[in-house]
Protein backbone atom coordinates (compact mmCIF):
# COMPACT_ATOMS: atom_id res chain seq x y z
CA UNK A 1 0.00 0.00 0.00
CA UNK A 2 1.10 3.86 -0.58
CA UNK A 3 0.64 6.87 1.03
CA UNK A 4 1.20 10.28 0.38
CA UNK A 5 1.51 12.77 2.93
CA UNK A 6 1.55 16.66 2.22
CA UNK A 7 0.47 19.96 3.20
CA UNK A 8 -1.00 21.60 0.38
CA UNK A 9 -0.45 25.27 0.92
CA UNK A 10 -3.82 26.69 0.99
CA UNK A 11 -3.50 24.97 -2.59
CA UNK A 12 -1.43 28.36 -3.98
CA UNK A 13 0.68 25.92 -6.43
CA UNK A 14 -2.81 24.62 -8.09
CA UNK A 15 -2.67 23.34 -11.26
CA UNK A 16 0.49 21.77 -10.54
CA UNK A 17 -0.99 20.59 -7.65
CA UNK A 18 -3.52 18.76 -9.47
CA UNK A 19 -1.83 17.43 -11.60
CA UNK A 20 1.22 15.78 -9.19
CA UNK A 21 -2.36 14.26 -7.52
CA UNK A 22 -3.75 13.05 -10.47
CA UNK A 23 -0.61 11.18 -11.95
CA UNK A 24 0.05 9.95 -8.01
CA UNK A 25 -3.33 8.35 -7.50
CA UNK A 26 -2.76 5.91 -10.14
CA UNK A 27 -0.81 4.15 -7.15
CA UNK A 28 -1.54 5.64 -3.41
CA UNK A 29 -4.24 4.41 -1.46
CA UNK A 30 -4.47 7.27 1.48
CA UNK A 31 -3.72 10.82 0.84
CA UNK A 32 -2.79 12.68 4.05
CA UNK A 33 -3.35 16.59 3.73
CA UNK A 34 -2.71 19.68 5.75
CA UNK A 35 -3.72 22.98 4.80
CA UNK A 36 -7.38 22.01 3.32
CA UNK A 37 -9.76 25.39 2.67
CA UNK A 38 -13.30 24.83 1.54
CA UNK A 39 -16.60 27.15 0.57
CA UNK A 40 -19.99 26.75 -0.11
CA UNK A 41 -19.30 29.31 -3.03
CA UNK A 42 -18.07 28.93 -6.00
CA UNK A 43 -14.72 32.02 -5.32
CA UNK A 44 -11.81 30.00 -6.70
CA UNK A 45 -9.23 32.83 -4.88
CA UNK A 46 -8.94 34.73 -1.83
CA UNK A 47 -5.14 36.17 -1.19
CA UNK A 48 -3.55 33.55 -2.79
CA UNK A 49 -5.16 30.17 -1.29
CA UNK A 50 -7.54 27.92 -3.16
CA UNK A 51 -10.73 28.84 -1.32
CA UNK A 52 -12.93 26.02 -2.89
CA UNK A 53 -9.74 23.26 -2.63
CA UNK A 54 -12.03 20.51 -1.16
CA UNK A 55 -14.12 20.99 -4.04
CA UNK A 56 -11.24 20.37 -6.88
CA UNK A 57 -9.87 17.53 -4.75
CA UNK A 58 -12.70 15.35 -4.99
CA UNK A 59 -13.03 16.26 -8.53
CA UNK A 60 -9.34 15.29 -8.95
CA UNK A 61 -9.60 12.54 -6.68
CA UNK A 62 -13.18 10.79 -7.33
CA UNK A 63 -11.74 7.08 -6.49
CA UNK A 64 -11.46 8.09 -3.03
CA UNK A 65 -13.65 8.30 -0.13
CA UNK A 66 -12.82 11.80 1.52
CA UNK A 67 -12.55 13.09 5.64
CA UNK A 68 -12.50 16.46 6.20
CA UNK A 69 -12.23 18.10 9.61
CA UNK A 70 -11.84 21.63 9.94
CA UNK A 71 -10.24 23.51 12.95
CA UNK A 72 -11.01 27.10 11.78
CA UNK A 73 -14.32 29.09 9.85
CA UNK A 74 -13.94 32.41 8.57
CA UNK A 75 -10.07 32.68 8.19
CA UNK A 76 -7.82 32.54 5.18
CA UNK A 77 -3.97 32.34 5.23
CA UNK A 78 -3.80 35.97 5.79
CA UNK A 79 -6.47 36.97 8.30
CA UNK A 80 -10.54 36.92 8.53
CA UNK A 81 -12.54 36.86 4.93
CA UNK A 82 -16.31 38.47 4.46
CA UNK A 83 -17.44 34.67 3.16
CA UNK A 84 -18.52 31.27 4.14
CA UNK A 85 -14.53 29.25 4.40
CA UNK A 86 -13.43 26.82 6.33
CA UNK A 87 -10.19 25.43 6.68
CA UNK A 88 -8.81 22.16 8.25
CA UNK A 89 -7.46 18.37 7.41
CA UNK A 90 -8.20 16.36 4.64
CA UNK A 91 -7.75 12.54 4.35
CA UNK A 92 -9.00 10.64 0.62
CA UNK A 93 -9.13 6.97 1.22
CA UNK A 94 -9.27 4.74 -1.97
CA UNK A 95 -12.29 3.25 -2.28
CA UNK A 96 -10.84 -0.35 -2.64
CA UNK A 97 -10.67 0.11 1.40
CA UNK A 98 -13.33 -0.66 3.86
CA UNK A 99 -13.55 2.84 6.69
CA UNK A 100 -14.37 1.22 9.81
CA UNK A 101 -14.35 4.13 12.08
CA UNK A 102 -13.67 8.40 10.77
CA UNK A 103 -13.11 11.44 13.15
CA UNK A 104 -11.00 14.30 14.54
CA UNK A 105 -9.83 15.12 18.42
CA UNK A 106 -8.73 18.79 19.64
CA UNK A 107 -5.05 18.75 20.68
CA UNK A 108 -4.96 22.51 21.34
CA UNK A 109 -7.65 24.41 21.76
CA UNK A 110 -11.40 24.08 20.15
CA UNK A 111 -12.46 24.40 17.04
CA UNK A 112 -13.84 27.52 15.66
CA UNK A 113 -11.96 29.14 18.70
CA UNK A 114 -9.67 31.89 16.65
CA UNK A 115 -11.55 35.16 18.22
CA UNK A 116 -8.74 37.78 17.45
CA UNK A 117 -9.50 40.19 14.51
CA UNK A 118 -6.48 39.01 13.03
CA UNK A 119 -4.98 36.03 11.72
CA UNK A 120 -3.12 34.88 14.69
CA UNK A 121 -1.55 31.36 13.59
CA UNK A 122 -0.10 30.52 17.21
CA UNK A 123 -3.94 30.37 18.28
CA UNK A 124 -5.36 28.76 15.34
CA UNK A 125 -6.58 25.78 16.80
CA UNK A 126 -5.45 21.86 16.19
CA UNK A 127 -6.53 18.54 15.63
CA UNK A 128 -5.58 15.19 15.18
CA UNK A 129 -7.81 13.48 12.51
CA UNK A 130 -8.03 9.48 12.48
CA UNK A 131 -9.52 6.91 9.65
CA UNK A 132 -9.59 3.50 10.85
CA UNK A 133 -10.17 0.95 7.80
CA UNK A 134 -9.54 -2.48 6.38
CA UNK A 135 -9.35 -4.54 3.41
CA UNK A 136 -9.28 -8.11 2.20
CA UNK A 137 -6.24 -9.88 1.79
CA UNK A 138 -5.51 -12.58 -1.24
CA UNK A 139 -6.45 -16.28 0.01
CA UNK A 140 -7.82 -17.28 3.27
CA UNK A 141 -6.13 -15.13 5.48
CA UNK A 142 -9.08 -12.74 7.50
CA UNK A 143 -9.04 -8.98 6.72
CA UNK A 144 -6.54 -6.63 8.45
CA UNK A 145 -7.10 -3.21 9.60
CA UNK A 146 -4.93 -0.18 10.28
CA UNK A 147 -5.38 3.17 11.72
CA UNK A 148 -3.99 6.25 10.04
CA UNK A 149 -3.66 9.99 11.76
CA UNK A 150 -3.27 12.96 10.62
CA UNK A 151 -1.58 15.87 12.63
CA UNK A 152 -1.26 19.49 11.48
CA UNK A 153 0.74 20.92 14.58
CA UNK A 154 0.63 24.11 16.45
CA UNK A 155 2.92 27.01 14.80
CA UNK A 156 4.42 30.19 15.84
CA UNK A 157 6.47 33.07 14.08
CA UNK A 158 9.68 32.57 16.99
CA UNK A 159 10.53 28.70 15.46
CA UNK A 160 9.43 24.72 15.81
CA UNK A 161 11.21 24.44 18.88
CA UNK A 162 9.32 22.91 22.54
CA UNK A 163 7.04 24.94 24.01
CA UNK A 164 4.26 23.86 27.00
CA UNK A 165 1.21 24.08 24.37
CA UNK A 166 3.47 21.66 21.98
CA UNK A 167 4.44 19.49 24.95
CA UNK A 168 0.92 18.92 25.91
CA UNK A 169 0.10 19.11 22.36
CA UNK A 170 2.16 16.01 21.93
CA UNK A 171 1.23 14.28 25.18
CA UNK A 172 -2.51 14.44 23.98
CA UNK A 173 -1.80 13.14 19.99
CA UNK A 174 -0.16 9.81 22.14
CA UNK A 175 -3.30 9.58 24.30
CA UNK A 176 -5.54 9.51 21.87
CA UNK A 177 -4.13 7.22 19.22
CA UNK A 178 -3.27 4.71 22.60
CA UNK A 179 -7.42 4.40 22.29
CA UNK A 180 -6.48 2.35 18.71
CA UNK A 181 -5.19 -1.08 19.28
CA UNK A 182 -3.03 -2.22 16.09
CA UNK A 183 -1.09 -1.21 13.47
CA UNK A 184 -0.63 2.62 13.19
CA UNK A 185 0.46 5.05 11.20
CA UNK A 186 0.76 9.11 12.22
CA UNK A 187 1.51 11.61 9.34
CA UNK A 188 1.40 14.96 8.83
CA UNK A 189 3.53 19.01 9.11
CA UNK A 190 3.98 18.62 12.90
CA UNK A 191 5.84 21.95 12.70
CA UNK A 192 8.73 20.32 15.17
CA UNK A 193 12.38 20.21 15.22
CA UNK A 194 14.00 16.94 14.85
CA UNK A 195 15.83 17.19 18.62
CA UNK A 196 12.81 18.20 20.12
CA UNK A 197 11.29 16.58 23.51
CA UNK A 198 7.43 17.35 21.86
CA UNK A 199 8.59 14.72 19.32
CA UNK A 200 10.21 12.79 21.52
CA UNK A 201 6.84 12.15 22.82
CA UNK A 202 5.52 11.19 19.61
CA UNK A 203 8.30 8.78 18.84
CA UNK A 204 7.40 6.51 21.67
CA UNK A 205 7.00 2.93 20.52
CA UNK A 206 6.69 4.29 17.22
CA UNK A 207 9.79 4.76 14.29
CA UNK A 208 10.38 8.36 12.67
CA UNK A 209 11.15 7.78 9.18
CA UNK A 210 12.42 11.32 8.63
CA UNK A 211 15.13 9.96 10.94
CA UNK A 212 15.59 6.54 10.02
CA UNK A 213 16.21 7.48 6.70
CA UNK A 214 17.96 10.31 7.19
CA UNK A 215 15.88 12.87 5.04
CA UNK A 216 18.12 16.07 4.74
CA UNK A 217 14.82 18.24 4.63
CA UNK A 218 11.34 18.27 4.15
CA UNK A 219 10.85 21.91 2.63
CA UNK A 220 11.83 22.41 -1.23
CA UNK A 221 12.32 25.53 -2.91
CA UNK A 222 9.21 27.51 -3.31
CA UNK A 223 9.63 27.29 1.10
CA UNK A 224 10.14 31.24 1.77
CA UNK A 225 12.49 31.27 4.82
CA UNK A 226 14.27 28.40 2.59
CA UNK A 227 18.26 28.27 3.75
CA UNK A 228 21.01 25.28 3.71
CA UNK A 229 22.05 26.24 6.95
CA UNK A 230 18.30 26.82 8.60
CA UNK A 231 16.04 24.42 10.00
CA UNK A 232 14.16 22.52 7.56
CA UNK A 233 12.32 20.61 8.69
CA UNK A 234 8.69 20.26 9.54
CA UNK A 235 6.69 16.94 8.25
CA UNK A 236 7.22 13.60 9.54
CA UNK A 237 5.69 10.37 8.98
CA UNK A 238 5.59 7.55 12.42
CA UNK A 239 5.02 4.00 12.15
CA UNK A 240 4.25 1.46 14.85
CA UNK A 241 6.05 -1.90 14.66
CA UNK A 242 3.62 -4.11 12.93
CA UNK A 243 3.89 -1.69 9.89
CA UNK A 244 6.54 -3.01 7.59
CA UNK A 245 8.07 -0.04 5.30
CA UNK A 246 9.12 -1.32 2.07
CA UNK A 247 10.25 2.57 0.93
CA UNK A 248 10.55 5.78 2.40
CA UNK A 249 10.78 8.96 0.51
CA UNK A 250 10.16 12.56 -0.33
CA UNK A 251 9.09 13.77 -3.62
CA UNK A 252 11.12 16.47 -5.18
CA UNK A 253 8.52 18.67 -7.05
CA UNK A 254 7.19 22.09 -6.64
CA UNK A 255 3.60 21.98 -5.45
CA UNK A 256 4.11 23.47 -2.51
CA UNK A 257 6.53 24.80 0.04
CA UNK A 258 6.76 21.43 1.52
CA UNK A 259 8.08 18.06 -0.17
CA UNK A 260 5.36 15.38 -0.36
CA UNK A 261 6.33 12.17 1.67
CA UNK A 262 5.78 9.32 0.21
CA UNK A 263 5.73 5.62 2.30
CA UNK A 264 5.11 2.66 0.36
CA UNK A 265 3.86 -0.10 3.12
CA UNK A 266 2.39 -3.43 3.71
CA UNK A 267 1.09 -4.90 7.26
Amino acid sequence: MKLISLNLWGGQMFPDLMQFLKDQSAETDIFCFQEVFDTPTTRTESRGIRPNLLTELKKTLADYNFFFDPAEAGYDNVGPVDFPLTAGLGMFIKKSLTVLDHGDTYVYRERNSLTTGALDAGNFPRNLQFVRFTWKVQGTAPSRWATVFNLHGLWDKSGKHDTPDRLRQSVLTKEFMAKFPGPKILAGDFNLNPETESLKILEKEMRNLIKEYKVPTTRGSLYHFYSPTGSLFADYVLVSPEIKVNTFQTLNIAVSDHLPLELDFTI
